[in-house]
């Protein structure tokens, strides 16, 4: 399974990616949230996707994490 990492702008509730069971919610310095999650397909990231747009956050970044083993804070694994 592919796990992906997705910066957005202002610190986001878990609440609102609460259909995201396995996900990692990290608020940032600098008032960003990192946001990394398996997705199964690319229909799951682009679900995810969508509903950061439908919350109207600014996307700064979103990132394939290569080992899916490391766990960090944010997206400090990301390529």
């Amino acid at each position: 399974m592919t796990r992906y990492c997705i910066r957005v702008k202002g610190h986001v509730s878990r609440r609102w990616f609460h259909a995201l069971d396995d996900a990692t919610i990290t608020h940032e310095v600098g008032g960003i949230t990192a946001i990394t999650f398996p997705a199964v397909d690319q229909a799951a990231l682009h679900g995810v996707l969508n509903r950061i747009r439908d919350l109207h956050v600014l996307l700064y970044s979103v990132a394939l994490l290569e080992d899916v083993a490391v766990e960090t804070d944010g997206c400090s694994a990301a390529t």
